[in-house]
């Protein structure tokens, strides 16, 4: 769609329209005012409230900017800032220790089959967890890295929706109907 997104931020509802359609947004922890919105493809960071925004540049390995689908914040450190998304080589993530002024790819070992993406990327305790979609029978799987996306282990299928424990990483929920699912084995059984 070619159909601007419309962002109010104050309690006077001032209207801010961006070039392209967002798809999730967040405030940075413990600094007020700036902000990272996803539109269709790349990334974009605000500092002043969203009166202006600014292209942070991520690119793939074709040297286009990527669609993400999601963006985390470390519970260590908010510089510590995860994305993650599809391009044409696959599921991709993205890391920034910096606050977003340096990128790094942390993709080593997620799924590279075109069609695959990123749907989320959670940063739990020193783990991080990566939920797949896509390929060619559309299944879901669950990643885990244990050394900062340097590399991810397939923990196995994953249901669509999914909520992982911060204080218990092996505790994972999903919800199916009208029921609400619980592994305390990350998802094994």
């Amino acid at each position: 769609s070619s159909a601007a997104f419309i962002l109010f931020l104050s309690t006077a509802f001032p209207q801010i329209t961006l070039e392209a359609p967002i798809r999730f947004f967040e405030f940075m922890p413990n600094t007020p005012g700036t902000l990272y919105a996803l539109p269709v493809k790349g990334l974009l960071r605000s500092t002043d409230s969203g009166v202006s925004w600014t292209q942070v540049p991520i690119r793939s390995r074709k040297s286009q900017p990527p669609a993400l689908f999601w963006l985390a914040f470390s519970p260590q450190t908010a510089a510590t800032i995860y994305v993650c998304g599809d391009s044409i080589e696959g599921a991709i993530a993205w890391k920034t220790v910096d606050g977003g002024l340096n990128w790094s790819s942390i993709s080593q070992g997620l799924p590279t089959m075109e069609g695959r993406r990123c749907e989320q990327l959670e940063p739990i305790g020193a783990n991080l967890y990566a939920q797949v979609s896509g390929g060619p029978d559309d299944s879901w799987e669950l990643f885990k890295s244990t050394n900062g996306g340097e590399s991810w282990t397939r923990l196995g299928s994953a249901p669509r929706q999914i909520a992982i424990s911060p204080s218990s990483p092996a505790q994972m929920y999903y919800p199916s109907g009208y029921n609400v699912y619980r592994s305390q084995n990350e998802g094994q059984t």
